[in-house]
């Protein structure tokens, strides 16, 4: 496995002796350091929190990448926290792409159609942060490594993203404007919005949102008085308030969108 970093030589070679350092029973073999932008791995795996790309001569097991991942950010201090992890493969993104034109197409043409719904209000949100295609697959290593279907074998182009929990819970959709909002693990929606103030629509629905868990799970989430459901937020969530009452030509634009929000990066904010 190569390590690429982004940092001077001497910094990476310090980085590789550290990491030997620390285990022992590394496969010393196979570890180089080069600056040369030139590749030919069959796996490659980029850190952006960590400033390293983990390149393998060969297709590697997910438990593999995750162990060596794992190594990079005890280098760095960082305590991984593998529920809000994500794992994007470069090699699709192009299905992303097409599939954020078709939500943004949607939502231009309702915005033209009737602009007191709102929509430009959620164009301007996915224009402010990044898509890439998301695998949906457990980055839990002690899961991963238990369970040979969980553990599948990767290759080609990949982007981990790692990085400390952060205990935060995010509002998008029909709303006035993106909220972030300290994480209450007592709480349902509606203490949430009650906290929050007025910040939905006028075309908000005001008993329903679609939440994202920081797996990618999206579970529909009833908060009104009359149709209330228990239900748990996540550190990490993604509320995704929707619009009420659409017109027919629209009707599938919420989960839409709230499908598109599960392959949102979180970790580059």
């Amino acid at each position: 496995m190569f390590y690429h970093g982004w940092r001077n030589k001497e910094c990476l070679k310090r980085r590789c002796l550290s990491l030997l350092m620390a285990c022992p029973l590394f496969m010393v073999s196979a570890i180089a350091v080069t600056v040369s932008p030139a590749s030919s791995a069959e796996l490659s795996v980029m850190l952006p929190q960590q400033s390293v790309r983990l390149e393998y001569p060969q297709p590697a097991r997910l438990d593999r990448v995750l162990k060596d991942a794992n190594n990079q950010a005890q280098l760095a201090s960082v305590q991984l926290d593998y529920v809000q992890a994500q794992l994007f493969s470069s090699d699709k993104q192009a299905s992303i792409d097409s599939k954020k034109a078709q939500v943004v197409a949607q939502l231009k043409a309702l915005q033209a159609q009737d602009p007191s719904v709102g929509a430009d209000n959620v164009l301007a949100q996915l224009d402010s942060v990044q898509f890439h295609y998301r695998e949906f697959t457990s980055l839990d290593y002690d899961l991963v490594q238990s369970l040979r279907d969980g553990n599948p074998q990767l290759v080609g182009n990949y982007q981990l993203n790692i990085g400390a929990r952060h205990n935060k819970v995010s509002f998008l959709g029909a709303v006035k404007q993106p909220e972030r909002v300290a994480h209450q693990a007592q709480w349902f929606l509606a203490d949430y919005f009650n906290a929050l103030g007025d910040v939905r629509l006028d075309s908000a629905s005001r008993s329903a949102a679609l939440v994202i868990q920081p797996d990618g799970k999206v579970i529909e989430v009833a908060y009104g008085i009359w149709n209330f459901q228990p239900h748990f937020l996540a550190p990490g969530a993604i509320v995704y308030v929707p619009f009420k009452s659409l017109p027919s030509d629209f009707s599938t634009l919420n989960q839409e969108i709230a499908d598109l929000l599960r392959h949102k990066v979180n970790h580059n904010e």
